[in-house]
């Protein structure tokens, strides 16, 4: 037999006894131990002319071990030991070290050989063969290297039930060998393969250094595709039986049901078998350990080799080509597995030995510089790796062409940097030229050439671009599809990448199919537990979020987080980010005490493993801050701001997209805090950036635009925010669609603004246009849907429509309840508003549990210093002013300005809110004096924070021009007054409800002054304006009416002043139902009018006492109403104490006399309920003691209600 020869098996004569010699020598070999040696592989390879021919270690199995064994049944090595030849028996190791060699059998064996024995060159060996103490040791000869190699050691004849066996064996080769060498072809098969899968994974676990990797000229394209998708769970064989019991075993060995842990471990081990190709280096790291002990451990490798290059100016290891190939593999390894601090070293070292060999521009260096590159940009460092882009694009363009497939790769990722600091218009050029390169080099259906068609279509959707982005989308979808298949993971990243561009344009229809089928067939063909799984279960999970499906939401964000942990570790970066997501949703949710621990972790680990300023920790930082935010810790939440809005404008740039994004939500919460000029300054400064960065029409800079809008709106410039939110609606329109969720929104905040204007008939089809597109396209218990619901029906509590007001209130409340829950901060935001409509119906026994309930549920949730928490105090303190519970009234708002005044500050405008309270509540109880100082300070307080022609502002010059004609200062009271009401023309309009209150309360201090003329034109321009605007039975309608009945009254027209009591009674009893207080201070009006007439008889007589003196024209003067419907009645009752002069009951006398109104409203305490019959017969001289008991209780009404400061509170 020839050694190496080819023997055919009809050639295969042995006489009887060979044969049993043969046997016999069968049985004494040892399988495992029967390594080849390095010289009779090169042998073998020349002799049957392996590299020429090209075959494959498969077909060199089928085309000369199978029929060369086949007689025997055995393995070559072991046919080798039976020959008589010594030479070929020494050519099996039996005993002697070997080598265990991992290989695909798919690749030409020549390859595999070829990076053999480069391997074992001796100037290779001196680089790596050393003792533990690092003294290098005599370089082996090919007689003495022996490789453990599966083609010749393992029996090709066993029958199928007979695997066990050789597995066996193959596991006593790889634990009795020195080490493991795993060949890389260019196209990384090895990876993917399940026996060599588990080869290299038991290599690992046998030890530190047990594995080495020899790459060769291995595609760093193909390695990367192969390294980031490797699953030992997805590994191919070409036998489903062995691929089987391959995963059985290894479930069995690592004590796994999941195969996570081992293809973690795996990858670590590979990117150990790297670094340990290096010279000079420890052994690397065992699989076993932790990330971060790995990277700690093979950081050391990594400073063992640069300090030993650096000896003697490096001499001690030599530079060379394939010295630069491994520094690059290993610095490509790590940085894929994310040990980015190790990566960075070797890239540097790559770089700095191949500019000193090769010179600046040789290709292999230009290869270094566009991986560190890529590494920084990765870190973040965005600032530091544009430079290396730049420098390689241009030197790739002179020494390559601009055309060379490196170049145009270049250009994608130069191109993808400026993306990612927001520089989208060069961005998109660079992309362009990509495409369009590689459309020309590489054709239209190559695959790079699609994949620059996907990145041109990302980057034109987020400067907004979006048709054509669509067609792009669409086209690499169908490409893909064509070149790759419809499983391929190309495939299904167009396929999610097309959805989220739906999502974005609001076609949540559209998008959730695609969505949800990209994760079935990522979960089918990659497995549930495939890193590349976790980017479609994230993405349906966003949109499912975004829809308010939070209960399908939140599940799948907890298996990403739970799998993105188990398979990538606690402390890989995509785990935090899945952290991040998760605590997001729970933040909408309500569940801020969940999720603020989270976020925290996110934070910290991202801080420990990227590095305080990299992008994604400010990510984290600026999501702290949004909860922060949210449960209303302002000040806690400005710092964290502050600090992502520095971080990114150092690290990314003043102007990136993520800088001006931490501006505008900077101004937002600066809002919350009262500082409004620092916050229109930041909000407009981020405007600019965005206009400039991206465009006036990108959806970036209709976001700035409409954050400066509502702080505009905060501070009370309606007219300057009203064009910016119409820019922002028309611009959404146009270029997201009408019924785009953020177009809706806009629609909702212009309807706002409108609302706040008083412009009620405008606001309420946009509020109801917004609604009906939400309840179709996102459905009816979606949180939007549900906002603009409860925007609606504080319109319509303000319209004075309460009756719709109340429906809608109880939609959105029943809504939240249901779709977030009961303590919900937005659903007890809806059960405010619906206690609102009561309280404004009078129903204040149906309204105190909806306040009281919104504020247990908010001191629950927020705790009791929460702005919030103190709102809701307010709003119940503000019900029990209506029930007239004046000292609990008091107590609360004493309470609540305390608090504010502690937690918020004494300038803030809730603050002063409070503040302006309290005076109401101490007028209320006749306290007027003691509440002066109190409007005092709000009116003060309001014109230095938010300007003297805020409208808060206005509202307390008002109330300030009440107190003064309460203190008969009318002079005075009539210039604050004519203040509030030409600026609130001026700012609001004329027709605005508060300009028609200013002028209503003009109206009544020209009554006071006598002026009846005057305050009856006054009263009819309220009157006819608030029915235009507000409707005839608006509340404040019926106020004007009541008004305008008592002007009529003093100028003698009973007739006129009674038809308009009874329409403002109609009126009020169906607008706000017979028990509401207002309707019952007018019916007591009437009734008393009626009384009295019968009483007194109907005569004109009266009128002259009645109106004698300006005394008596002030003190129903101090009755009249400004807005309210109870203070209304006031004025009333004083016009129904007209008499005949000759009343029975000298309710005469009883009128000309100066009745106190302390006296009077002794008198209404004691007589009030006494009936006329009852009542003696009394004399003009009686005094206030004289006269029937009901007229004596009517004046004691109007006497108490006269030191009550009329007030818009």
């Amino acid at each position: 037999m020839d050694s190496c020869g080819y023997v055919q098996m009809q050639c295969v004569t042995l006489p009887a006894v060979a044969s049993r010699k043969a046997s016999m020598r069968l049985s004494e070999c040892q399988p495992s131990k029967s390594a080849m040696s390095l010289a009779w592989l090169k042998r073998f390879a020349d002799k049957h002319r392996l590299l020429q021919r090209g075959l494959t270690a498969a077909q060199l199995i089928t085309e000369h071990i199978i029929p060369r064994t086949a007689y025997n049944k055995c393995a070559l090595t072991a046919l080798l030991l039976t020959t008589a030849d010594a030479s070929e028996r020494a050519a099996v190791s039996q005993g002697r070290p070997y080598f265990f060699v991992i290989h695909a059998r798919s690749r030409p064996f020549a390859e595999t050989l070829a990076s053999l024995c480069h391997h074992f060159e001796p100037e290779q060996q001196r680089l790596w063969r050393r003792r533990a103490d690092g003294e290098a040791l005599p370089a082996l000869s090919d007689d003495d290297i022996f490789l453990w190699l599966d083609v010749f050691a393992t029996n090709h004849h066993i029958e199928p039930g007979e695997h066990s066996s050789a597995l066996a064996v193959l596991q006593e080769a790889l634990a009795e060998a020195e080490e493991a060498l795993l060949v890389m072809d260019p196209y990384s098969t090895v990876l993917q393969r399940m026996w060599c899968m588990y080869e290299a994974w038991q290599a690992c676990r046998s030890g530190p250094g047990r594995l080495r990797l020899l790459a060769g000229d291995v595609g760093h394209h193909q390695l990367r595709e192969a390294f980031t998708g490797l699953d030992v769970s997805r590994a191919q064989a070409t036998s489903n039986d062995d691929r089987v019991l391959l995963l059985d075993v290894i479930k069995l060995t690592s004590g796994c049901a999941s195969l996570d842990l081992v293809t973690r471990e795996l990858k670590n081990g590979l990117v150990g078998a790297a670094l340990a190709q290096l010279p000079a280096s420890a052994p690397a790291a065992t699989s076993t350990e932790s990330t971060d002990d790995q990277d700690d451990d093979d950081t050391s490798i990594v400073q063992s080799f640069n300090a030993t290059t650096e000896e003697n100016g490096g001499s001690s290891v030599p530079w060379s080509d394939d010295l630069g190939r491994k520094l690059f593999l290993a610095a490509t390894m790590c940085h894929l597995n994310g040990w980015l601090n190790n990566a960075r070293t070797l890239y540097e070292r790559s770089l700095a030995g191949r500019e000193r060999a090769l010179g600046p521009t040789h290709p292999d260096t230009l290869a270094a510089i566009h991986g560190l590159a890529g590494l920084l940009e990765a870190q973040g460092r965005y600032a530091d790796s544009e430079p290396l882009y730049r420098r390689v694009l241009a030197g790739r363009e002179a020494v390559l062409g601009p055309d060379h497939p490196d170049t145009l790769a270049t250009a994608a990722g130069f191109s993808s940097l400026l993306k990612a600091q927001g520089k989208y218009c060069r961005a998109e050029q660079l992309a362009r030229r990509a495409l369009e390169g590689r459309q020309r080099v590489l054709g239209n259906e190559n695959e790079e050439t699609l994949a620059s068609v996907h990145s041109l279509a990302v980057l034109l959707q987020l400067e907004g671009k979006n048709a054509e982005a669509e067609a792009l989308h669409r086209r690499a979808l169908e490409g893909y599809e064509r070149v790759l298949g419809p499983d391929h993971p190309c495939t299904l990243c167009s396929v999610g990448n097309l959805a989220s561009l739906y999502e974005a344009q609001g076609e949540y229809s559209a998008a959730e199919p695609l969505y949800r089928r990209s994760l079935a067939c990522s979960e089918r063909l990659l497995g549930r537990d495939d890193p590349r799984t976790l980017g479609p279960l994230n993405s349906l999970s966003a949109l499912l979020d975004a829809l308010g499906r939070w209960d399908e939401a939140e599940p799948l964000y907890r298996r990403a987080a739970a799998t993105s942990e188990r398979v990538l570790g606690r402390d890989h970066h995509d785990t935090f980010r899945a952290v991040n997501n998760l605590a997001g949703v729970l933040k909408a949710q309500g569940k801020y005490a969940e999720a603020e621990p989270l976020l925290t972790l996110a934070l910290e680990g991202r801080e420990t493993l990227l590095g305080p300023q990299h992008p994604e920790t400010y990510a984290c930082v600026n999501s702290l801050a949004g909860l922060l935010k949210a449960r209303a810790k302002y000040e806690q939440a400005v710092v964290l701001y502050e600090r992502a809005l520095a971080g990114r404008e150092a690290t990314l740039g003043p102007e990136h997209p993520e800088s001006l994004a931490s501006r505008s939500e900077l101004a937002a919460v600066l809002v919350r805090l009262g500082r409004y000029t620092e916050a229109e300054a930041m909000a407009a400064r981020a405007l600019e950036g965005r206009e400039r960065g991206s465009g006036p029409k990108s959806p970036d800079a209709l976001a700035s635009v409409d954050v400066l809008a509502s702080v505009l709106m905060a501070r009370g410039k309606y007219d300057a925010a009203e064009p910016l939110f119409r820019r922002v609606l028309e611009g959404r329109e146009r270029a997201l669609g009408q019924d785009h969720p953020d177009t809706l929104n806009s629609m909702c905040s212009l309807a706002g603004l409108l609302k706040a204007q008083g412009r009620f008939r405008q606001a309420e089809p946009l509020y109801s246009r917004a609604l009906a597109a939400q309840e179709r396209l996102l459905g009816p218990q979606h949180p939007e849907t549900l906002a603009s619901m409860h925007g609606l029906a504080a319109l319509a509590r303000a319209h004075g429509t309460y009756g719709n007001a109340e429906r809608l209130a109880r939609r959105a409340l029943y809504g939240r309840e249901v779709a977030l829950g009961v303590d919900h901060p937005e659903t007890l935001a809806s059960a405010c508003v619906l206690a609102g409509v009561l309280k404004a119906r009078g129903r204040y026994d149906d309204a105190a549990p909806l306040y009281e309930r919104a504020l247990e549920g908010r001191v629950r949730l927020l705790g009791a210093n929460h702005p919030d928490t103190l709102t809701s105090r307010y709003l119940l303190a503000g019900l029990r002013k209506a029930q007239g519970r004046y000292g609990d009234a008091d107590a609360m708002h004493r309470a609540v300005l305390e608090q504010r005044e502690a937690v918020l500050g004494a300038r803030h405008p809730d603050t002063l809110s409070s503040v302006s309270a309290l005076a109401g509540v101490l007028t209320a109880a006749g306290h007027g004096l003691e509440a002066a100082p109190l409007l005092r300070r709000a009116l003060e307080g309001r014109e230095r924070v938010l300007g003297p022609d805020h409208p808060d502002t206005l509202h307390s010059v008002a109330a300030f021009a009440g107190l003064m004609r309460w203190r008969g200062m009318y002079d005075m009271a009539d210039a604050w007054c004519v203040r509030a009401l030409q600026a609130r023309q001026r700012l609001l309009g004329a027709d605005h409800p508060d300009t028609l209150a200013s002028l209503n309360n003009l109206a009544v201090l020209l009554r006071c002054q006598g002026k009846y003329d005057k305050a009856e034109q006054a009263c009819r321009r309220a009157l006819e304006a608030r029915e235009r605007v507000l409707g005839p039975d608006h509340p404040d309608t019926l106020s004007s009416v009541n008004t305008l009945a008592g002007v009529a009254r003093c100028l003698s027209r009973y007739d006129e002043a009674e038809a308009l009591w009874l329409r403002a009674l109609e009126g009020r009893r169906r607008v706000l139902g017979r028990s509401h207080p207002d309707t019952a201070a007018v019916e007591r009006v009437l009734e008393g009018l009626a009384r009295l007439r019968r009483c007194c008889g109907l005569t004109e007589a009266l009128t002259p006492s009645f109106q004698g003196g300006k005394e008596s024209g002030r003190l129903a003067g101090k009755g009249m109403s400004e807005s309210t419907g109870t203070s209304a009645s006031v004025s009333v009752i004083g016009s129904g104490t007209n008499a005949n002069a000759g009343s029975k009951c000298g309710c005469v006398a009883v009128l000309k006399v100066k009745v106190t109104a302390a006296a009077a409203t002794a008198e209404c305490a004691t007589h009030a309920d006494h009936e006329p019959d009852q009542a003696p017969t009394g004399t003009h001289d009686r005094g206030p003691n004289h006269g029937c008991g009901w007229c004596r209780g009517l004046l004691g009404i109007f006497g108490s209600h006269a030191k009550v400061m009329p007030t818009e509170f």
